[in-house]
């Protein structure tokens, strides 16, 4: 009996423990997302919550930036996906939309807004009803921060919210019950071998090799407004040790010089990304880096 006692205490100081745990890193406090008619899934509006130790802030449009003001004179519309969103890993004064503003305004003396549009596995097509639904803030600039898969990633509708961990409608009670959430999956897959069709993204089943509208859309909307708009093409981890463009990418490339959209590809280092293709806080500073020099040109700093 004695023995059983002493187990049973054990485990309970576990659960208690890794609830604790669970709690310190923001288990119950993750980014919240809305469903769409329009654009599949958007972050929930005004959020601002502290997730594994970062900060992530959301606006009344759901940018990841700070609120819009008025008398906001001078604005660039940065716009691309989990990339540039930087997503639960990246602290809100680590992402490179914000050090741009910053950089822009120690470099230049001049207060620019760099409006950070993106999401999770978002394509232009996504990007393009955002702006139909929101507008375009009074842009100066339009400048898409792309990768290879967003050129056949056509928006699909698929149930996401609330349905997949990756983006949850509300938080749970207990840490350890989103501990649960993001661990079966794996588990599952490395377990029995099988992956949970229901947790993909449009991005990754069932892709039609068509290059999607989306670019075309953006080209349309800077010319009407009569701004520059850039591409900026982020490469793969793969893609920069093969030295080699997929697929998408060079659809994409070619795109800009058919319609004279001016292009830019990274050269990173492998050691900027969390995965293949998400950039850690390094990434970000690079990112920065590369994209200040556009935001000069187009604005003509």
């Amino acid at each position: 009996m004695k023995k059983i006692k002493i187990t049973l205490l054990v485990i309970l100081g576990i659960i208690v423990l890794v609830e604790l745990v669970g709690r310190y890193y923001g288990l119950t406090n993750y980014p919240l997302y809305n469903s769409s008619d329009e654009f599949e899934y958007l972050l929930k509006p005004n959020q601002d919550v502290t997730i594994y130790r970062n900060r992530f802030v959301t606006n009344a449009y759901s940018m990841r930036s700070d609120a819009i003001n008025e008398k906001d004179s001078i604005v660039v519309l940065l716009l691309g996906d989990s990339v540039l969103n930087g997503g639960n890993s990246i602290d809100q004064d680590s992402l490179a939309s914000t050090m741009l503003e910053k950089e822009l305004f120690h470099k230049y003396g001049k207060k620019v807004r760099v409006l950070n549009i993106s999401d999770k596995t978002w394509s232009p097509d996504n990007t393009v009803a955002y702006l139909k639904k929101y507008g375009v803030f009074k842009a100066d600039m339009m400048l898409l921060v792309a990768n290879s898969g967003d050129a056949y990633d056509p928006m699909t509708f698929r149930p996401i919210v609330g349905v997949a961990s990756t983006h949850p409608a509300q938080n749970q009670l207990f840490a350890w019950q989103n501990l649960i959430a993001k661990a079966w999956p794996v588990l599952k897959k490395t377990i029995l071998g099988q992956s949970d069709l229901s947790k993909l993204t449009g991005n990754q089943i069932e892709k039609k090799e068509k290059f999607i509208k989306g670019f075309a859309a953006l080209d349309s909307i800077s010319r009407r407004l009569k701004i520059p708009f850039s591409i900026y093409l982020h490469r793969t981890q793969p893609e920069l040790e093969s030295n080699k463009l997929d697929p998408g990418g060079l659809a994409i490339v070619n795109f800009c010089k058919e319609q004279g959209v001016p292009i830019y590809i990274n050269r990173f280092k492998t050691t900027y990304f969390i995965d293949e293709i998400h950039l850690n806080n390094t990434g970000q500073k690079a990112l920065m880096k590369d994209l200040l020099p556009i935001v000069r040109h187009d604005l003509k700093l």
